[in-house]
């Protein structure tokens, strides 16, 4: 009995000498192993982020740059408010008619090939914009910049619909916060594209915003070419009924919504400008208070991104940015039964006000029709 004792004990001491032998090598390795790389999952989504947040900003920067001056300019041409308000909103009325449209295309067309080819024809376009100071007064000078235009939507049609593909492809658990970055870089690009484009102008005319901003354009097709991974869109299985979707209550108003969007940007840049005159702005300030609506866009989207992924009802935050958009339309005239004149100041607070509700209603416009879709 004795001799069992001393038999385990001997044991015993041999594998805690062996443990104690072993514990400072397991040490010495842990330390010397290098921290572990991210997986590839999560590069791939680090460069959609930077290759569409780049995109998304140029694009928005070619549509707003010419808003402090192509006015002036466009009446120095002979063109009336009317003539060059068609001019800025038909890059709107591309984007309506042509989104469905590569809707359809991308399950049989890379949605990395839509967004590098609509960068290239947004870039030649801006570029081609600038060129319209050497046209003749009159019917050439319209025309052109009308057609010019149509080209500057086909591509922008293009980027916004294939980057929100692949966006709700790579991000499936947070598409409205990540929808909500790209429209944060849409926004900014907003913000730089009047303050730029009214700078440039100042320095080198006509031609000089055009040419930068179609420049960079250009410059991010090589970027997407490397940045941005091939990514396949697959057509869910199953039944699809195209006249249900049409006629969806839901679909049908957040379109709607998103519509009135786009018009309202038309409708800002085209007349803004005039409303401003009363106040002998330089074409730098005219800049800068074109900026407010786009910053204000750019700084909420994330939030209300947020908001929507955490469960709230998109209806209710768009009924929400609506009566915000409402109130700061009414105000920046005014409209004529409020009893006061317009100010510089209750033109930039309409602004504000303006640029909450937008932000509010093209996100939980995206983020609702896709909920209904699915």
């Amino acid at each position: 009995m004795t001799q069992a004792l001393e038999v385990e004990q001997s044991s015993d001491k041999r594998l805690e000498a062996e443990a104690t032998r072993q514990e400072p090598e397991e040490c010495i390795t842990r330390q010397e192993m290098p921290p572990p790389l991210p997986p590839p999952r999560d590069w791939k989504k680090f460069y959609v982020i930077v290759s569409l947040t780049y995109a998304n900003f140029w694009m928005a920067s070619a549509f707003s740059l010419q808003a402090p001056f192509f006015p002036r300019e466009a009446e120095s041409k002979g063109a009336t408010p009317t003539q060059y308000g068609f001019v800025f909103s038909v890059f709107e009325l591309v984007i309506i008619i042509m989104s469905p449209v590569y809707g359809k295309l991308i399950p049989r067309v890379s949605p990395k090939f839509l967004i590098t080819s609509g960068v290239l024809v947004g870039g030649i376009a801006c570029c081609a914009f600038g060129s319209l100071d050497y046209v003749p007064a009159g019917t050439p000078y319209i025309a052109l910049a009308f057609i010019v235009r149509i080209f500057e939507g086909f591509g922008a049609a293009s980027l916004m619909t294939a980057s929100f593909t692949i966006v709700a492809a790579t991000f499936p658990d947070t598409v409205a916060t990540s929808f909500s970055l790209m429209e944060t870089a849409f926004g900014l690009g907003l913000i730089v594209g009047p303050t730029i484009g009214g700078a440039l102008y100042q320095v080198g005319g006509f031609v000089t915003p055009f040419v930068v901003n179609g420049g960079f354009l250009l410059l991010g097709c090589i970027i997407l070419g490397f940045l941005l991974p091939k990514t396949d869109a697959e057509r869910p299985s199953g039944s699809r009924n195209l006249c249900g979707f049409l006629f969806d209550g839901g679909i049908i108003s957040y379109t709607f919504s998103i519509i009135t969007c786009l018009l309202f940007i038309g409708f800002n840049s085209a007349t803004l400008e005039p409303h401003l005159r009363q106040f002998n702005l330089t074409p730098v300030i005219l800049g800068v208070i074109f900026v407010i609506t786009g910053a204000i866009y750019a700084l909420t989207t994330p939030i209300w991104g947020k908001i929507c992924d955490i469960g709230t009802n998109p209806l209710l935050i768009n009924v929400t940015g609506s009566i915000m958009v409402c109130i700061g339309l009414l105000f920046i005239g005014p409209v004529p039964f409020l009893p006061f004149n317009a100010t510089i100041w209750t033109v930039i607070g309409s602004l504000v006000v303006i640029g909450f509700g937008l932000s509010a209603k093209l996100v939980s416009s995206f983020v609702g029709a896709l909920q209904n879709t699915v």
